[in-house]
């Protein structure tokens, strides 16, 4: 019995097909149209693959979001790569968190976005608002309580109904150092 089950499984084995990555797919899609002349194809196969590459590292974002503080629940929003005109593309994620008194935070993450830049540069963040440095970053925090700060190439953006310290206790809770590399 061993020895058929043994067999069985080895056959399984050989008539699977490998899957491929899609990603993978699209690469050497994009390197076969293009050692067959034809850039059209390629061009496209390698924007496919791009797009696929983004969205991965999308996912990879969410990681930044802080778990919810003592007394807080967290819920997590839509992570997507997109092209968004307004900030000039990259990727967002986000999350929800709201106390049992009903107040909440909401916290944004944009990575890749060639507008959100603007952030880390000073003279410009003091345009937005009051600066003050959280865990080694600096951030603007408005007159109506939002908070925003460039961590690499990643816009922290936090508002919400919350008070500025339970904004902060949230941004305090985040890996800075990581999502700067990210």
């Amino acid at each position: 019995m061993r020895r058929f089950l043994l067999s069985l499984f080895v056959l399984s084995l050989a008539c699977t097909p490998v899957l491929a990555d899609e990603i993978e797919d699209a690469l050497r899609a994009a390197l076969a149209a293009y050692e067959a002349g034809d850039i059209a194809g390629a061009q496209e196969d390698a924007a496919y693959a791009a797009q696929l590459l983004a969205q991965k590292k999308a996912a990879g974002l969410e990681q930044f979001l802080p778990e919810a503080l003592p007394g807080w629940t967290r819920s997590m929003g839509e992570t997507q790569a997109h092209a968004a005109m307004m900030f000039g593309g990259g990727m967002t994620t986000q999350a929800s968190y709201r106390d049992e008194e009903g107040k909440n935070v909401e916290i944004q993450l944009l990575a890749d976005s060639p507008l959100a830049s603007m952030f880390a540069n000073p003279a410009m963040m003091s345009m937005f608002g009051q600066v003050r440095r959280i865990n080694r970053v600096n951030f603007a925090i408005s007159p109506e309580g939002e908070i925003q700060g460039m961590v690499g190439s990643v816009l922290v953006q936090v508002s919400g109904s919350a008070s500025e310290e339970d904004k902060i206790a949230h941004i305090e809770q985040m890996d800075l150092r990581g999502l700067a590399a990210f």
